[in-house]
């Protein structure tokens, strides 16, 4: 897979593995504890297959992210008001990583005059 002609399915395949990762599961734990074959997630993560629409759906929830963070650059962050407000009940409930994040963001939005 040359990253240049298919940049999609690489930064795919990297998001996956980072975000996977992240999880502190190894392919074949994460596999075992949400029900998705472990050769599958290698095959991903190696850029070697893409999941069907269905298996892309089950690994976004076993991920807990939305598809775009799969897709995206490193860098680039994507806030889910709707699945944050579901896991936070207000302000004080964040972690100091992410309410240092959305004040950088309000801040941003208000100094380009986007509020």
């Amino acid at each position: 897979m040359s990253l240049s002609k298919d940049v999609p399915h690489a930064l795919f395949a990297t998001n996956l593995r980072r975000i996977r990762r992240d999880t502190g599961l190894s392919i074949k734990a994460f596999g075992e504890k949400h029900g998705i074959a472990a050769t599958s997630v290698g095959q991903w993560e190696r850029g070697q297959t893409f999941p069907t629409m269905a298996a892309f759906g089950r690994l976004c929830d076993a991920l807990g992210v939305e598809p775009c963070e799969l897709f995206v650059r490193t860098g680039v962050h994507v806030i889910d008001l709707d699945s944050l407000k579901k896991k936070y009940h207000s302000v004080d409930d964040l972690p100091p990583e992410l309410y240092t994040l959305i004040s950088k963001i309000f801040r941003f939005a208000t100094d380009i005059g986007w509020t």
